[in-house]
């Protein structure tokens, strides 16, 4: 099942020089007390970058998806789901290259923030944006 985090309208998040990808963690389903699937285990990602920019550690997280859950929503409605697997390494697989979609979307980007946030703000930095 795919997730509902859209790449290109989730906030960048510079850490210094760098910026963290959406990619953040693999879970099983029973990781958080959901069942199983027809064929066994269910893996899933998720990003810790949440819809406003906030970063969350792997403790706010997990916290965060379990009050979510115990909120009465559905594991592929919260706002960090990223999709869901038939095995970790499937999983895994699709963590690479959400991570790797999501650099290449952001180098531009975060070049760009980098350049302002040397310099200042600026009509020439904004103008290449279009």
């Amino acid at each position: 099942m795919l997730g509902n985090v859209d790449l290109n309208h989730r906030p960048i998040v510079m850490d210094g020089e760098d910026y963290h990808t959406l990619y953040g963690s693999s879970y099983f389903m029973s990781d958080f007390g959901l069942p199983e699937g027809e064929n066994g285990e269910i893996a899933f990602n998720v990003t810790p970058i949440l819809p406003d920019g906030t970063m969350l550690d792997d403790y706010g997280l997990e916290r965060y998806i379990e009050e979510q859950l115990a909120s009465g929503k559905n594991l592929e409605d919260l706002d960090v789901f990223m999709g869901s697997y038939s095995s970790m390494d499937e999983a895994e697989t699709a963590a690479i290259e959400a991570h790797e979609k999501n650099a290449e979307l952001y180098d531009r980007e975060a070049e760009l923030m980098r350049e302002i946030q040397e310099n200042g703000s600026s009509a020439e930095l904004f103008d290449t944006l279009s």
